[in-house]
């Protein structure tokens, strides 16, 4: 397709799914530079916890834009599935610093249950990854 074609065939409902997948690519990186800067576990958790709720979002958004058939719909079908094993390792990420900052304040079964969160969360990930494999 010319860039032209390419153009003309990016509806509303296309743009707001590219639109969120590149908000969510910049709260994703945002999350690693914290996490590089050594940020106190409780923010990043919750900085993780809006990285992988970006991530649905942007699932969802790609998800209308494929059905109204705005364009693009191979590459955002394909960037649905991704999108929303994202969500689901940020969730678990989101639970593993909650239960780093669990430990530190020395609430040993509020840490454990983050912990068998962030399992499920990754069991998740695990199988879409293998079902697509």
């Amino acid at each position: 397709r010319s860039p032209a074609q390419l153009n003309m065939e990016l509806r509303p409902a296309c743009l707001d799914a590219v639109t969120a997948m590149m908000l969510a690519y910049a709260l994703r990186c945002h999350l690693e530079q914290a996490a590089e800067e050594g940020q106190d576990a409780a923010e990043l958790s919750r900085t993780a916890h809006q990285v992988a709720a970006s991530h649905n979002a942007a699932a969802g958004r790609m998800q209308v834009a494929v059905a109204a058939k705005g364009g693009l719909e191979d590459l955002l079908g394909e960037s649905q599935s991704y999108m929303q094993e994202e969500s689901e390792y940020f969730m678990a990420q989101a639970r593993v610093h909650a239960a780093k900052a669990s430990e530190r304040q020395g609430r040993k079964p509020e840490q454990l249950a983050h912990m068998e969160l962030a399992i499920s969360h990754m069991e998740r990930v695990y199988q879409a990854s293998n079902s697509t494999a």
